[in-house]
């Protein structure tokens, strides 16, 4: 039944072209989001997260998220076309460092969040000759993994699925000197708990052990949407890699320095972030 809804609501926003197909689910969500339980929740979790912020302010924000996450669905289609219309809709700030982590020969990290369409961030990597690898949670629908599997072909890098051959198909993605993209913004059940926007969250480590073991260059990038189906793609300079002398400390202080940055960016742009993600797990 889930399959027989996405499959032709996929075709439909295939067919529309991304502007349109875009405009649309975000329109639909905006609308329909505030009206599901999960709103309330979001509305909370952002009221606990950002002080200061007014309720007024948390509804507007979240009416961003709603329809940037419809935006996002639509988009899915249409990997493959913004692949080729990069250059027309995507602006770049600090292409250098992206340029940088293809050119010196080493094995890289793009550490991203679930921010904008941070699907997009092999984009930009690609642009500059660092093609991501990167994994993927497998969908619990067997017809709907077949869809997301299609729909990703359609950009560059490598995919792969969640579990033990993902990761070690990215071990051997840096041993080889390749690149790969990793989130840092979901709850982990395993890792340790770090502040995140003043909360503790629990955090993951693979990250930094990453990271630490290769000695490579760790590049946060996100990618802001703009107007419509238009972006900004924007890569800061690699993260200072902690050597302290003592590897557990060096784990919490890269992933302290990554929360960090995240934090930076959501409290930029709150409407942004995929705030319909439990991330502290309350």
């Amino acid at each position: 039944m889930e399959a027989a809804i996405l499959w032709p609501l996929f075709a439909l926003f295939h067919l529309l072209g991304p502007d349109r197909a875009s405009s649309l689910a975000g329109a639909l969500a905006r609308r329909i989001g505030p009206r599901l339980p999960l709103h309330r929740q979001a509305r909370s979790r952002m009221l606990r997260a950002l002080a200061g912020i007014t309720p007024d302010e948390a509804e507007r924000h979240l009416g961003d998220c709603w329809e940037n996450f419809g935006r996002v669905a639509a988009e899915f289609a249409h990997l493959g076309q913004l692949w080729q219309e990069f250059d027309r809709r995507f602006e770049i700030e600090g292409g250098e460092h992206l340029a940088a982590l293809a050119a010196d020969g080493r094995p890289g990290i793009v550490v991203s969040a679930h921010f904008g369409n941070s699907e997009l961030c092999d984009l930009a990597a690609a642009r500059f000759g660092a093609p991501l690898a990167q994994i993927h949670r497998r969908a619990n629908n067997p017809w709907i993994e077949s869809l997301l599997r299609r729909a990703r072909r359609e950009k560059p890098g490598r995919h792969y699925p969640k579990g033990s051959a993902g990761a070690r198909a990215l071990l051997a993605e840096l041993a080889a000197g390749g690149h790969i993209g990793l989130t840092a913004d979901q709850r982990m059940n395993e890792g340790i708990p770090l502040p995140f926007l003043g909360r503790p969250a629990m955090t993951g480590l693979a990250i930094a052990r990453l990271a630490l073991r290769y000695r490579c260059p760790v590049v946060p990038l996100r990618i802001e949407r703009l107007e419509g189906c238009r972006f900004r793609a924007i890569a800061e300079a690699p993260l200072a890699l902690p050597d302290t002398g003592d590897p557990a400390r060096d784990e919490e202080l890269l992933m302290r320095a990554i929360g960090g940055r995240i934090e930076a960016w959501v409290r930029r742009r709150p409407g942004q972030w995929f705030w319909l993600h439990n991330r502290w797990g309350d």
